[in-house]
């Protein structure tokens, strides 16, 4: 039986090429790529090629890209500056209650800040007692194959 991960919300494994390359980057290239120095430099031009690169990749301007340390710093930076981007839109977020902690942490503060928040007892309610069921009927071993692999990821460094 061919075992498929799920939890994706939570983590993924990551590409032996990109395990490969995030080693030797942590053994041989951790500068601050705002110091002046030439290993800093080099570092930042290779942060800055991998920008484009995916920028081109999504089709999207590179300035749209940012790094961030984790999903958590993220999710944060996405929920609120969304929000304080389209204040004048309304404030009033709406967001399930089965959240993670970095999405409920970020709508928390909003919240000391004006804005509404509902939230979705999703287990509750009628529609999600069905999920199982499609979430059974769409992960069958044909529809997996069509999803592998989403996207080939392979930035020069």
């Amino acid at each position: 039986m061919r075992k498929v991960y799920l939890d994706c919300a939570s983590t993924t494994n990551v590409h032996p090429e990109v395990y490969k390359t995030y080693i030797n980057l942590l053994a041989s290239s951790f500068y601050n790529v705002d110091a002046l120095y030439d290993d800093a430099t080099k570092i930042k031009s290779m942060m800055e090629r991998s920008r484009e690169a995916i920028a081109d990749m999504l089709h999207v301007h590179k300035e749209d890209i940012i790094f961030t340390s984790g999903s958590s710093e993220a999710n944060n930076l996405v929920i609120k500056g969304v929000m304080e981007a389209n204040k004048d839109k309304g404030k009033h977020i709406i967001i399930s209650s089965l959240e993670h902690s970095s999405i409920i942490a970020p709508v928390n503060y909003l919240t000391n800040h004006g804005y509404e928040v509902t939230v979705l007892n999703v287990l509750e309610d009628e529609y999600a007692k069905k999920i199982p069921e499609k979430v059974k009927k769409f992960f069958t071993e044909e529809k997996i194959k069509d999803y592998e692999p989403v996207i080939d990821v392979n930035v020069p460094l």
